[in-house]
């Protein structure tokens, strides 16, 4: 099983089940999982059933209370049978691997749905984009998640503009999503400053509540919202940063430079993620860690 692959190529056993012998080295942790036959064309459920077509309905956007709230008890609903058919792929063996990556990278990137984003069109669009992309490249996804309306919505991207950055996200993405508070020898990774530079660089994006179906409630940039001050992020170099995706101006690339000053621990750091997840929480001994910098 896949299960006994991993824990085999991380431990060192060899297993002989078909002649084969597996974990030889922890090199072989990426290659086991993509050598299961569980991951063969790439398969994807259908979307939910009931839920198909609400999930590509623009919002209701008048004043009317009662539909208002029709439309709060939908959302409800919604929500809950978006996670009923995740929990029921997550146990389908044709599924189950990609739809339990899935879940790593929805606790790794995490929202509140029913407290914070609220919209069951941007919840279940940020859950389908970790299944689209469960192996997918970690800088890319880093730089999509950034201006995902679920996590605009939810760290308060959608407030961050111009002279009133909003340090929400940039904080979490130095310390949960990108690189952690200390490398793994416990120093410090950022500073204050740090965050407050990748704040200002991440000004301007929103979420477009008009756009028509079937793609409604998508990210959205509005220069006029950003702060083009230049700003000083690890290096002590004044540059003007955005993201590629918005389009603007810029001397780098804000999700580009992150990675190349810090590619060395966000390799570490998303590493020991998936060791936790996929082997054993406990992380401090030499052989856990010599295992994760192989990785």
């Amino acid at each position: 099983t896949c299960r006994d692959i991993v824990c085999g190529a991380v431990s060192g056993y060899t297993m002989s089940g078909d002649g084969v012998a597996w974990g030889q080295t922890p090199q072989r942790f990426g290659c086991c999982l993509l050598e299961c036959n569980v991951l063969k064309g790439h398969l994807r459920p259908d979307e939910p059933r009931v839920s198909n077509k609400r999930l590509h309905v623009r919002t209701y956007r008048g004043n009317d209370l009662g539909q208002q709230q029709a439309e709060q008890s939908l959302y409800y609903s919604r929500i809950m049978e978006t996670r009923l058919h995740w929990t029921v792929q997550m146990n389908k063996p044709e599924v189950m691997l990609r739809e339990k990556m899935s879940l790593f990278w929805m606790n790794h990137f995490v929202i509140e749905a029913y407290k914070k984003v609220y919209y069951p069109q941007s919840v279940y669009n940020f859950l389908k984009y970790f299944r689209e992309n469960a192996w997918g490249n970690f800088k890319k996804m880093v730089s999509d998640v950034s201006v995902s309306p679920a996590m605009l919505i939810y760290l308060d991207g959608i407030y961050n503009q111009g002279l009133a950055p909003n340090e929400n996200y940039a904080r979490e993405i130095m310390q949960l999503f990108a690189i952690g508070v200390v490398d793994k020898d416990g120093k410090a990774n950022y500073t204050q400053a740090d965050v407050e530079g990748v704040a200002h660089a991440l000004t301007g994006w929103t979420v477009d509540a008009t756009a028509p179906a079937p793609d409604v409630l998508p990210g959205k940039y509005d220069k006029t919202r950003h702060d083009s001050f230049f700003q000083k992020i690890f290096d002590g170099v004044n540059r003007q940063y955005n993201l590629t995706a918005s389009g603007a101006s810029m001397d780098k690339d804000l999700i580009d430079h992150i990675f190349d000053q810090r590619g060395d621990q966000i390799a570490w750091y998303i590493c020991s993620k998936l060791y936790q997840y996929c082997v054993y929480h406990d992380i401090t001994g030499k052989a856990e860690r010599d295992i994760i910098d192989a990785m």
